[in-house]
């Protein structure tokens, strides 16, 4: 597995040549997945161009970028951009709770949703101490009962979307739910 995200003093998103080298030495070097963080302003400025995406996730819009994009209806058709280039087949997970739900949930997509008050996966009640959360969610009418050593109500959301997209690749909730007693926040994260 491979994750690219921003650094400090790089732009939000790499240049397209960038990625693509990125994933070809990826793949070179035995990765078979590989996760983008997708900034708006990377969407924006074509940095995204042409990478076609097996998945797209949207967690929220709130109003961190709005000196980019001036409105939040901008922003969020900016942000619309990645989940116009899902291949066929792929999916779209989409925040059931943010009001902004429905400018993702586009209908050639095959969408999945996650939330507290709804979707596909629904989170039916949670619980938080100083050694992490457990919270239990039901898809398919089937609950499932998760512990991870993180706390916040963000980081439900953040395991959920997880969760529903290593699902969604194959892997099993066993699986899956062995990683998670393992997962640490990064560094400096509620220091």
């Amino acid at each position: 597995y491979l994750f690219f995200s921003c650094s400090p003093g790089w732009p939000t998103t790499p240049e397209v040549t960038e990625i693509y080298d990125m994933l070809i030495s990826a793949y070179d070097s035995g990765y078979r997945y590989a996760v983008i963080e997708a900034s708006s302003e990377g969407l924006l400025h074509r940095r995204l161009e042409n990478v076609p995406f097996e998945y797209a996730i949207f967690t929220n819009l709130t109003q961190d970028h709005l000196n980019i994009h001036g409105t939040m209806a901008n922003y969020a058709m900016c942000k619309q951009k990645l989940f116009n280039q899902i291949r066929p087949g792929g999916k779209a997970i989409i925040n059931y709770d943010d009001p902004n739900k429905s400018i993702f949930s586009l209908s050639y997509n095959d969408n999945i949703t996650y939330g507290f008050t709804g979707g596909d996966y629904h989170v039916s009640d949670y619980q938080m101490s100083i050694m992490g959360t457990s919270f239990t969610f039901i898809s398919d009418g089937v609950k499932q009962n998760i512990k991870a050593p993180l706390i916040g109500k963000y980081n439900i959301y953040n395991i959920l979307v997880t969760i529903i997209t290593l699902y969604e690749l194959g892997f099993t909730y066993s699986e899956i739910y062995d990683v998670l007693l393992h997962v640490n926040s990064p560094a400096g994260r509620m220091d």
